[in-house]
């Protein structure tokens, strides 16, 4: 039996948004968060729900023309109902479908929404990619442009480039989790969760605004990571498991490197993120065979001229001069080649080059969103020659990778029908 609901976003009105209409909620009120499937492999994901029944719970998975060739997975449920489920043994570059089941000595009392994701490619497969990117999708704003990538392209991953909560006001467990549940709720969150893979990493919103990891409390700082990793599908690292960058491998074609950009910062030895994390990227960087190398780069590492953009420069890569310096310098002399940032904050969506002369003037970087936010309010927004495009209105980019044409397409997306740019960058 199908159950659905509806509920009125009562929070969302009081925050003055009063135009958001009510949204159909998820198949079944106990997985009110609906289910994603997080940092795809070659052989599997992690697949998440929050679960609030009382009955033994399970992972069904299954190909997504096979629908009888079903495997299942014992999924244990943890503190706050969250069962996080490691699934391997997939094949690779495959769409698979899944659902959580609560059952009763293996007899099913209730389903969760349908989900669907895509295993990475086999490790040397080189194929095309797409990807949708996006950011700062705050939960009392519409958020079409979430909706409209889940219903219109099939992409092998998503990628959150943080703010996906905004959790200002916060500041313990308790309430961090109020702000997942209002931003997971919401039922673009869902739709586009439940979609394809998702590839997340935070900004300062997931903890207070320009949050810097020297300057929150600890006790604060904890709980908004406990609360993020809580709700975000993310592989932990075994050997360091508060850490939060990564990388992705997906077959030849890419690699996505998932940085840190908040709670490393240190203003004292002038390190935007740690000596640790920055030789993991230079390494990685250098190290990778894949054509294309993405990185997820919560806040700009692009230089922004222009007094107004300027003044917010302390809290970007800007604010740290010296590592900047490095990382392009590094980027720019291996060289590395098929290098694309990926970066949000910004509440504007803009294409172009990180410098407009000398060190990272060939590198290009994306700013992608936001996905429902206010419009940056600057007087004029960046234009050529350093920039291709720029954009107030919220957005999501689909993003295609093409290893044999080393060429990657670009296109800005609105919430409704139009496409505000488009262009392809040769990366090679």
């Amino acid at each position: 039996m199908k159950l659905t609901r509806r509920f009125t976003l009562g929070a969302l009105a009081a925050a003055g948004c009063n135009a958001l209409p009510s949204e159909e909620g998820p198949r079944s009120p106990q997985f009110p968060f609906g289910v994603a499937v997080g940092d795809p492999s070659a052989t599997g994901g992690l697949v998440w729900t929050r679960y609030v029944g009382t009955d033994s719970l399970r992972v069904d998975v299954w190909p997504k023309d096979e629908p009888m060739n079903v495997r299942s997975f014992e999924a244990a449920v943890m503190e706050h109902g969250i069962s996080l489920v490691p699934v391997d043994g997939l094949r690779s570059g495959q769409w698979y479908s899944y659902a959580f089941v609560a059952h009763r000595s293996g007899v099913e009392v209730d389903r969760s929404d349908e989900g669907r994701f895509r295993t990475a490619l086999a490790p040397g497969v080189s194929a095309p990619l797409r990807f949708g990117v996006s950011s700062c999708s705050r939960q009392s704003y519409p958020l079409t442009p979430l909706t409209r990538i889940s219903q219109e392209f099939e992409c092998d991953a998503f990628l959150f480039l943080g703010d996906t909560v905004y959790a200002d006001g916060a500041t313990d467990l308790r309430s961090y989790r109020d702000k997942w549940a209002e931003a997971l709720t919401r039922r673009p969150q869902r739709l586009l969760r439940q979609s394809t893979g998702i590839i997340s990493t935070w900004d300062d919103h997931e903890i207070v605004n320009d949050a810097s990891g020297d300057r929150v409390p600890a006790e604060r700082l904890e709980a908004a990571r406990r609360a993020t990793f809580e709700h975000q599908p993310w592989r932990a690292d075994m050997q360091a498991p508060q850490r939060l960058w990564r990388s992705l491998k997906f077959g030849a074609t890419a690699e996505v490197f998932v940085l840190d950009c908040r709670s490393e910062r240190n203003h004292a030895t002038n390190e935007y993120v740690s000596r640790a994390q920055l030789d993991w990227l230079k390494s990685g960087l250098a190290a990778s065979t894949a054509t294309f190398k993405l990185v997820l780069n919560s806040v700009p590492i692009t230089n922004y001229p222009g007094a107004f953009f300027q003044v917010f420069a302390p809290d970007r890569w800007e604010g740290f001069p010296s590592q900047r310096c490095e990382l392009l310098e590094f980027i720019d002399a291996t060289p590395i080649s098929g290098l694309l940032w990926l970066t949000g904050d910004f509440h504007m969506g803009v294409a172009g080059r990180v410098s407009r002369d000398g060190v990272g003037s060939k590198q290009v970087e994306i700013a992608a969103g936001p996905a429902g936010q206010f419009a940056n309010p600057s007087l004029s927004y960046p234009s050529g020659p350093q920039f291709d495009f720029s954009t107030a209105v919220n957005n999501a980019v689909v993003l295609d990778l093409d290893p044999a044409t080393r060429s990657a397409r670009v296109r800005f997306l609105d919430g409704g029908t139009r496409t505000l740019f488009d262009t392809t960058y040769e990366l090679g």
